[in-house]
C-alpha cells in the first residue's frame, strides 16, 4: 500500500476569526480557519484550503489588488508570504521582536491591520498605536523579503481601521482614541498629518473615497463625512469661483484658503448620521466605493446597508444573536461576505435579490465521529452539538445539517444498501437519515432509557445493533419494524466500540471491561466468544475487510490483532511510544515521560486490509503496516500551538503562581460584552472558542475512504483530509526550454499539428491555444484529443467554447463530439471541477442551436415555397402536371447534391491551400506562417 498521503482540504471549519478578503473580481472568497486558510470559489462551488500553516491562529490576511500575493498574520505577529494562484510558500518572517515589560515575559505584539496599497508597492501594518509601511517583495532586490520604510507613532492608543487612497499616495488610519489621522506614504517634508475629530467613541471604520471626501465611523453608529476645503469652497462658490479668474502661475486667495502653513489640504466637517441602533456598538464595516454602499456590523448579530453619501437605508437584517465579527463588500458591490467568530458561521448575502450564495456553518464544538459513503464522495460527521452534517469530499461544503437530536452524537454508520445514515446519541435514541429526501425517517429507542456510545449496521442495512454506556448492554433493532428485535448482556462496563463482519453474521463488541465479546446474531442461538485483553479497557475495534482479522486498542496504547476463525490473538504492535507527541500545559513530566497517558481511541483498516491507521489523545496519526508490523509513517494533524499538547518542551517563564499562564483569563476586552463572562463556575466544556480552557489536539475518529486513496480524520481542528492524487497545482517541469511560441508555430507551419496543440496548451497562452484549434485540421485535432492530459482537458474545452462562438461552427460541433465521446470518464470523475466549463458549453451549443433552428425553419418553407412556384411556372409552360414537375425537381435536386459530393475530393485537395489562407487572415506571416501573438 502506498503511505503517500497528502494534506488535501480542510472541511467543517469555515470560520475561526480575523477578516474576510475577496480575490480581484470578487468571485473567491478567502477565509481564516484556525492556522490555515481555505478559499472558497462562489462561482464553482468549491472551497479548498491552501497547505500551509502557521505557528498560531490566524489574525489577519491581506491580498495584494493584483491577486499575486497573499500575506497571513497569526497571533504572534508572524507573517507568511504566498504565492496565491500558484498557491506556494515564498517566505516567512516577523512583524517585529516581542515587546518586554518591566517583570513580564515579553508580549508579542498584535497586529490589528495589514492592507496592500492599490498600486501593491507597500503593506501597510497597524499594532497598538503604530503604523509601520513596508516594501512588497518582488519591485527592488532586498536580502529580506519584506524592508520596512516608514513608521508613525502619532496615536494615543489602539488603531482599529486602516485604509489607503485610490492613488496610493495617503494612508488613513481610526483608532480608539476618537480620531482619524491621514499620513502621506511617500516621505513629505514639511507633511503635517491631518486630525479628524469630533467622534465620542473610538473610529473603527475609515475610508477615503473620490474628489478626497471621508468618511469616519465609531463604535456608537456615529457616520461622519469630511470634505476637503477646496471642495467645500467650491460647491458654495461655485458661480463666483467661475466668474472669476487669475493668472495660471499665481495661487488663488480661494486655493491659499485651503491649504495650511505647509502646503498641506485641510478637512472640514460636512455632515454626520445615525446608525440608530440604541446601546449596541459597531463590531465591522464594509465600504464598496464603485456601488457607494457602507455595510455596517453589530454586536446583536444584525447588519445594514447604507447608500452614500446620503445615507438612505438600503436594507437591515439579522444573522443571529451573536456579533458579525467580520464583513466585507466584493468587488462590484453585489456580494457582501458576514462571519461570525462564537458560532463559526461564514455567509454570503446577495443583497439585491434577498438570497444566499454560500451559508456555511461548522460544528459548535468538538466533531466526534464520522463515516464514508460507499462511493467515497460523501462524509456524515457528528459532533458534541448534537447535529449531523454531510459533506461534499470534492467540494468541501457542507449541502445537509440535521438538528432531530437533544445531545451530543458518539456514533456515526453509512449504510451499504441505500442512502441512509444513523446516529447514535447521548439523548437515548438511534435516528435513520434518508439522504435523497433529507429527513429523519426512522427514531428507535428502548423501553428504559440509555445513553449510546458506539453503533454498527450490518451488510444488509436492515439490523442496527448500539452499546450504551450505562446499561452495559447492546441492543439491536429491525429497520424496518424500528422495534427492539435482542437484547445482549454480558458486559460489565461501558461498551466502547462495535462493528459487523463484512463477509459472516457476526457482531463484535468492545467494552471498558477489557474483553471483546463476538456475538452470532443471526444463528438460532445467541453464542458469544469473548476476547480477554489482560483487563485493559478496550477503546477501539475494527474489522479487516475480508473479516478474517479483527484489531482492538487497549488504554496502555497497545493494538491487539485477533484471529476470527480461531479466535486467539495473532500478534501485538506497541503503539504507546508512537503517539506520544506533545506537553501539556498543565502537565510535570516531559512529553517523553508522560507517554502512559497516550493511547488509541479510533483505528481503520486499509482498503487492501494491509495497513492499520491508529489516532487518539495526540496530534498525530499512525500508519502501521501489519506484514512487518512497523510504523511506516506519522501525520501531525496540526502545528497549531494555541492547542494543548502541541510543544514538546513548556517555557518556564509561563509558569505562574496561579498556573500555567495559557489557563488563565488575563485578556480584557475593549467593550464591556466582551469582558463579561457568562459561563457557569467551574464548567470546562462549552464554546472552547471563547480560550478560558485550551482545548487539546485529538483525533476522535478516522476513517478510510472505500477506495483507498483517502482518509479522513474528525479531529479537533476540524474533518481533515489526507489524499495519494493531491496533485501539484504549478508543475515546472511541464515547461522547459523547448515549448516556447515559436515552437508552436514552427510546428504549425511543417504540419505537425497535434504538437502545436500540446505545446500551445503547455504555455496556456489563450492567443495560441485559439489559433491552433481554429485553423488545424479537423481531422487531426479530434484524434489528438484522447492524448490530452488530464490538466489541459479544462484549457482544451475553454478553447472550444470560444470556437463555437465563431464562424467554424461545423469543425467545432466535430471537436466538440470527439472531446465528449472519448473524455467523457475524466469529465464524470471530475465533473465539479469542470463544471464551469460544461455549462458554458452547454450554453454555447444551446445559443447556436437555437439560432439555427430559426434559419432551418425559415429555409424550409421558403425552399418549399420556391418549389412549388417552379413546379406551377413549369405546368404552365410545357403543360406537365404539378406531381411529375416536383418530381423533376427532386431528381435535379439529387443530381445537384451527388455533383457536390463528387466535388468533396477536390475540396480535401484544396484543404492545405484554404487553411493558409486562413492563417493569413489570422496574421500569419506569409513566408514564415508565423502567428504573432499581441
Amino acid at each position: 500500500m502506498k503511505s503517500g498521503f497528502k494534506f488535501s482540504n480542510l472541511c467543517g471549519t469555515v470560520y475561526r476569526q480575523g477578516n474576510l478578503v475577496y480575490t480581484s473580481d470578487g468571485n473567491r472568497l478567502i477565509s481564516p480557519v484556525g492556522n490555515r486558510v481555505t478559499v472558497f470559489d462562489l462561482v464553482q462551488n468549491v472551497s479548498y484550503t491552501l497547505p500551509f500553516e502557521t505557528r498560531r491562529n490566524i489574525r489577519r490576511v491581506a491580498l495584494s489588488p493584483n491577486d499575486a500575493l497573499l500575506l497571513v498574520v497569526d497571533e504572534d505577529a508572524r507573517g507568511m508570504l504566498i504565492h496565491f494562484e500558484k498557491r506556494a510558500l515564498l517566505s516567512t518572517f516577523s512583524f517585529g521582536a516581542p515587546v518586554a515589560a518591566k517583570g513580564r515575559p515579553p508580549k508579542p505584539r498584535v497586529i490589528s491591520n495589514v492592507r496592500f496599497s492599490p498600486d501593491s508597492k507597500y503593506i501597510a501594518v497597524t499594532f497598538g498605536s503604530t503604523l509601520q509601511l513596508w516594501l512588497t517583495p518582488g519591485h527592488t532586490k532586498e536580502f529580506k523579503p519584506l524592508v520596512k520604510v516608514r513608521e508613525f507613532n502619532e496615536h494615543f492608543d489602539t488603531i482599529d481601521a486602516l485604509t489607503w487612497s485610490r492613488d496610493s499616495e495617503y494612508v488613513m488610519t481610526g483608532s480608539r482614541d476618537m480620531t482619524a489621522r491621514i499620513w502621506r506614504a511617500r516621505p513629505s517634508p514639511g507633511f503635517v498629518p491631518r486630525v479628524l475629530g469630533g467622534h465620542k467613541t473610538g473610529v473603527m471604520g475609515v475610508w477615503m473615497v473620490a474628489n478626497g471626501i471621508v468618511y469616519t465611523l465609531a463604535r456608537d453608529g456615529v457616520v461622519c463625512i469630511w470634505h476637503p476645503k477646496a471642495l467645500t469652497d467650491q460647491k458654495e462658490d461655485e458661480a463666483s469661483a467661475a466668474s472669476s479668474s487669475e493668472s495660471d502661475a499665481s495661487m488663488s486667495e480661494d486655493e491659499e484658503e485651503t491649504l495650511d502653513e505647509n502646503g498641506n489640504e485641510r478637512y472640514t466637517f460636512h455632515a454626520r448620521f445615525f446608525c440608530n441602533q440604541t446601546s449596541i456598538k459597531v463590531t465591522s464595516a464594509s465600504y464598496n466605493d464603485d456601488a457607494k454602499l457602507l455595510s455596517v456590523g453589530f454586536g446583536d448579530g444584525t447588519f445594514g446597508i447604507w447608500e452614500m453619501p446620503h445615507f438612505s437605508r438600503l436594507q437591515m437584517m439579522s444573522i443571529s444573536k451573536h456579533k458579525v465579527s467580520a464583513i466585507t463588500f466584493n468587488s462590484t458591490g453585489d456580494w457582501l461576505a458576514l462571519a461570525s467568530e462564537t458560532l463559526g458561521q461564514l455567509l454570503v448575502w446577495e443583497w439585491k435579490s434577498e438570497s444566499y450564495v454560500l451559508r456555511q456553518q461548522g460544528h459548535l464544538y468538538d466533531m466526534t465521529c464520522l463515516a464514508y459513503s460507499q462511493d467515497g464522495q460523501y462524509v456524515a460527521t457528528g459532533g458534541d452539538d448534537g447535529k449531523v452534517k454531510l459533506w461534499n469530499t470534492q467540494s468541501g461544503f457542507c449541502f445537509v445539517t440535521f438538528h432531530e437530536h437533544t445531545a451530543g452524537i458518539t456514533a456515526i454508520a453509512m449504510a451499504k444498501q441505500g442512502h441512509v445514515v444513523y446516529s447514535a446519541s447521548l439523548d437515548g435514541t438511534i435516528r435513520g437519515f434518508d439522504l435523497i429526501r433529507y429527513r429523519n425517517f426512522k427514531t428507535m429507542t428502548t423501553p428504559t432509557p440509555v445513553q449510546f456510545t458506539s453503533l454498527a449496521v450490518d451488510t444488509s442495512g436492515e439490523v442496527i445493533a448500539a452499546g450504551s454506556r450505562d446499561a452495559f448492554e447492546v441492543y439491536m433493532w429491525s429497520v424496518q419494524t424500528g422495534k427492539i428485535i435482542d437484547i445482549l448482556p454480558g458486559h460489565t462496563g461501558p461498551i466502547s466500540s462495535m462493528a459487523f463482519s463484512p463477509t459472516d453474521n457476526l457482531l463484535s463488541s468492545a467494552s471498558w471491561d477489557g474483553t471483546v465479546r463476538q456475538w452470532s446474531v443471526f444463528g438460532r442461538t445467541v453464542d458469544a466468544e469473548t476476547w480477554n485483553h489482560s483487563q485493559k479497557e478496550v477503546l477501539a475495534l475494527a474489522y479487516r475487510p475480508d473479516g478474517k482479522q479483527v484489531c482492538t486498542a487497549t488504554l496502555d496504547g497497545q493494538l491487539h490483532f485477533w484471529n476470527t476463525a480461531e479466535g486467539s490473538e495473532a500478534f501485538i504492535i506497541d503503539g504507546r511510544r508512537d503517539i506520544v507527541g506533545g506537553r501539556s500545559n498543565a502537565d510535570i513530566t516531559t512529553a517523553e515521560n508522560s507517554a502512559s497517558s497516550k493511547y488509541f481511541t479510533t483505528i481503520a483498516y486499509s482498503a487492501d486490509g494491509t495497513c492499520v491507521l491508529a489516532g487518539g489523545k495526540s496530534k498525530y496519526i499512525c500508519l502501521y503496516d501489519l506484514a512487518s508490523r512497523m510504523l511506516l509513517r506519522r501525520f501531525q494533524t496540526s502545528a497549531n500551538v494555541d492547542f494543548e499538547g502541541m510543544l514538546e518542551k513548556l517555557n518556564s517563564r509561563h509558569l505562574t503562581e496561579a498556573g500555567p499562564r495559557a489557563l488563565l483569563n488575563v485578556e480584557e476586552g475593549s467593550d464591556l460584552e466582551d469582558r463579561q463572562d457568562h459561563a457557569l463556575p467551574g464548567v470546562q466544556a462549552g464554546d472552547l472558542s471563547k480560550r478560558l480552557v485550551q482545548p487539546q489536539m485529538t483525533t476522535r475518529c478516522l476513517a478510510f475512504a472505500p477506495s483507498g486513496d483517502s482518509f479522513a480524520a474528525a479531529t479537533t481542528e476540524g474533518l481533515v483530509l489526507y489524499s495519494l492524487t493531491a496533485g501539484l497545482f504549478f508543475d515546472p517541469i511541464d515547461l522547459d526550454f523547448d515549448v516556447t511560441p515559436d515552437a508552436v508555430r514552427d510546428n504549425f507551419a511543417t504540419g505537425d499539428y497535434a504538437l502545436a496543440l500540446f505545446l500551445a496548451l503547455r504555455l496556456g497562452e489563450q492567443p495560441l491555444v485559439d489559433a491552433v484549434v481554429r485553423h488545424a485540421p479537423t481531422a487531426v485535432l479530434v484524434d489528438a484529443v484522447p492524448q490530452l492530459p488530464l490538466a489541459h482537458t479544462a484549457r482544451f474545452a475553454r478553447a472550444l467554447v470560444r470556437v463555437l462562438d465563431s464562424q467554424r461552427l461545423e469543425h467545432a460541433l466535430r471537436l466538440l463530439h470527439g472531446f465528449i465521446k472519448t473524455r467523457a470518464g475524466d469529465l464524470k470523475a471530475s465533473r465539479l471541477q469542470h463544471a464551469a466549463v460544461l455549462r458554458a458549453l452547454t450554453k454555447a451549443v444551446r445559443v447556436q442551436y437555437e439560432s439555427l433552428a430559426d434559419l432551418c425553419y425559415g429555409n424550409t418553407y421558403g425552399m418549399q415555397y420556391i418549389l412549388d412556384t417552379t413546379a406551377d411556372a413549369a405546368k404552365r409552360s410545357t403543360g406537365v402536371p404539378p406531381a411529375i414537375a416536383v418530381a423533376s425537381a427532386d431528381a435535379e435536386t439529387d443530381d445537384a447534391a451527388a455533383s457536390s459530393v463528387s466535388s468533396d475530393a477536390d475540396a480535401d485537395a484544396e484543404t492545405e491551400a484554404a487553411g493558409e489562407a486562413a492563417l493569413l487572415a489570422a496574421g500569419f506571416d506569409e513566408s514564415m506562417l508565423s502567428f504573432s501573438v499581441v
